[in-house]
């Protein structure tokens, strides 16, 4: 009984090949590569730090983002589903923009990179902002910086559709 590749041994002896002599190869060629993931979404939530996004996001969607009482609790992009009957779709809440993200303030352009991959904006604006002790950015002021980040960032990024979501209209005072 014959082995299976027997019939090849047969015909290739080890003498017509040198182990011990390596080959002579081309130059190898080198290259680094920087890859970036953007999140794809159909909508992304974008405010100021502490507009209520990541509330707003965990409230509809299954998402169970981490929310705090501090600016910047949300580093990275959070992704979640919405599901209404027979229709889907994926919402981001993107990190907190500052004025000035545009020239990569507050880590500007690695959240701005996410809201290219997103069909809808929906900007959440918060009304409290500017009460009492709180110093805030007012309302119409805060959508205002919102679009112009985003045209300072990438020209048309705020031509998409999108929507305003005014948030905390339930605390005293709100605008």
């Amino acid at each position: 009984m014959t082995q299976l590749g027997a019939d090849f041994d047969d015909e290739v002896s080890d003498d017509d090949y040198d182990h011990a002599s390596p080959s002579v190869g081309l130059p190898g060629s080198e290259v680094i590569l920087v890859l970036e993931l953007k999140s794809i979404a159909d909508v992304g939530l974008i405010g100021m730090p502490n507009a209520g996004k990541s509330t707003l996001h965990g409230a509809l969607s299954k998402a169970k983002p981490v929310v705090g009482a501090y600016a910047f609790t949300t580093l990275r992009p959070n992704l979640g589903n919405v599901n209404y009957y027979d229709f889907s779709l994926t919402v981001a809440d993107i990190p907190g923009l500052i004025r000035g993200a545009h020239e990569n303030r507050g880590l500007g352009h690695a959240f701005l990179r996410h809201i290219e991959c997103t069909k809808v904006l929906s900007y959440v604006v918060d009304l409290a902002a500017a009460l009492g002790d709180n110093k805030g950015i007012p309302p119409w002021e805060q959508l205002n910086d919102l679009i112009l980040e985003l045209e300072y960032y990438c020209e048309g990024l705020s031509d998409r559709p999108s929507l305003v979501v005014a948030n905390k209209l339930d605390e005293d005072g709100a605008e």
